[in-house]
């Protein structure tokens, strides 16, 4: 687990509104991968200066020859890997989809690593391969899960929205603006939940996990959110508050049942997939936060 600091995000007006995606389970070099959502997505992320986004693990399939069981040279994407690259199978996929990242990488946080990622870097010895795609986008590594604080300034004078990475400290934080921290865990998920009720007592053992506003968790591939508020006080303690917090399961970008193909997701029957990512919205200007997910 890691903690990688605070992350500041400067802005200049009280109605803004901002978006906190988690991009997870895109298992990149299938042919099942629907490129469209997941290119439609960077696109949104790229054009909305308020929009920010991470990245929830299993951003690759990263199943290679030496995998007897799980390998299946049917489901292979051409246009991500050719013959050749079977021989270096994560390097391949992992330069191919940084290079789908690039036009939203200023946007980045982080990434975490997935189950596929995590076995393929384990088995094939290759654990500077996730380090190495996160210093590519220049990018925090948050390995398998990370929590970390995510601030919000409020700055008149700034001319734009500006994101600051930890260990950039923004020259405004000593002008006593105001600010708004929304803490974050995120974690590429666990466990293999198939039905709507298993998929929430996956969410509710995240819930109770972290003291976390958001948690974001994958690997279920179904967007799914639950709501839920803890008692606090306020900061004079003489009154008592509700505070949110958002659990939120992000969708996939893998199709369950392809057209001309057979992948393991149709052999187990698993349900279909959502396609494309979760957000939260975060108004700090409000204190308030609102999950949205696809169905």
């Amino acid at each position: 687990m890691e903690a990688p600091g605070k992350f500041f995000i400067e802005h200049p007006s009280r109605s803004d509104t901002f978006r906190l995606w988690d991009i997870a389970d895109i298992h990149w070099g299938n042919r099942g991968v629907a490129k469209s959502h997941f290119r439609t997505d960077i696109q949104a992320i790229a054009e909305d200066p308020r929009s920010f986004a991470l990245i929830g693990g299993d951003y690759g399939d990263f199943i290679s020859p030496r995998d007897r069981r799980r390998f299946d040279a049917r489901v292979i994407d051409p246009e991500v890997l050719a013959v050749c690259d079977l021989q270096n199978v994560g390097y391949a996929i992992a330069q191919s989809i940084r290079d789908e990242f690039k036009p939203i990488a200023p946007k980045l946080l982080g990434a975490c690593l997935g189950n596929h990622e995590e076995k393929y870097m384990r088995e094939h010895e290759q654990q500077d391969l996730h380090s190495w795609f996160c210093t590519e986008l220049g990018i925090s590594n948050f390995q398998y899960s990370a929590l970390f604080d995510l601030v919000f300034i409020r700055n008149p004078r700034a001319k734009a929205i500006h994101l600051h990475r930890p260990g950039h400290l923004p020259r405004c934080l000593s002008k006593g603006l105001s600010r708004f921290t929304v803490r974050v865990f995120i974690h590429h998920g666990a466990g293999a939940a198939v039905t709507k009720s298993g998929k929430a007592n996956r969410l509710e053992r995240f819930a109770h996990l972290t003291d976390a506003d958001i948690t974001f968790v994958g690997h279920c591939h179904d967007a799914t959110p639950m709501a839920c508020n803890i008692l606090t006080l306020s900061q004079d303690g003489f009154t008592i508050r509700e505070k949110p917090r958002l659990v939120v399961m992000t969708g996939a970008y893998l199709t369950t049942y392809t057209q001309g193909q057979t992948g393991y997701g149709e052999v187990r029957a698993y349900p279909l997939a959502t396609l494309g990512a979760a957000w939260v919205r975060i108004h700090p200007g409000t204190g308030s936060i609102s999950s949205e997910v696809r169905t």
